[in-house]
């Protein structure tokens, strides 16, 4: 069996200097060291807090939330409150990245069906009330195809 901590009231297995991980502030053989990072670190660390560049999305988003009804497009149910998760492009902007930023391309969806249609699309597509969706999807497809002059659709 494994020595416990010997900090007062703790029963956890010692990690090192006879405490367990989480008193190792108590040790008194020697001071903790902090992590030494480099450029590379700080650069990671970064990304991990949310400051990312701005692309624009927020902006349309809230244009076009002043512009229709808050209404979803595929069930008709009524949109409350603005959320980033009602704006579902149509064709997804990692394939058709130069539709990130066209209006025509987005349509606001409840957060339930914009999770749907992006993640389940095998089931939205037996849902009857997609059907609106997937064929604006088709058109639209069509239409990009032949504006840029791609063939076999």
């Amino acid at each position: 069996m494994a020595k416990e901590c010997l900090y007062d009231d703790c029963s956890n297995p010692r990690f090192g200097g006879g405490y367990c991980s989480y008193h190792q502030g108590h040790r008194t053989d020697k001071k903790l060291k902090g992590i030494n990072r480099t450029s590379k670190d700080k650069k990671t660390k970064r990304q991990f807090t949310g400051s990312r560049k701005p692309t624009g999305e927020l902006k349309l988003f809230q244009e076009i939330w002043d512009e229709r009804t808050h209404v979803c497009f595929v069930s008709g149910d009524r949109i409350k409150e603005f959320s980033v998760q009602c704006f579902a492009h149509v064709l997804p902007k990692g394939s058709y990245p130069s539709l990130r930023l066209k209006k025509e391309n987005i349509m606001l969806l409840t957060s339930a069906n914009h999770y749907l249609y992006d993640h389940c699309k095998d089931q939205a597509k037996k849902l009857p009330m997609f059907d609106k969706l997937f064929e604006l999807h088709d058109k639209s497809k069509r239409k990009y195809y032949d504006d840029n002059k791609i063939p076999k659709f």
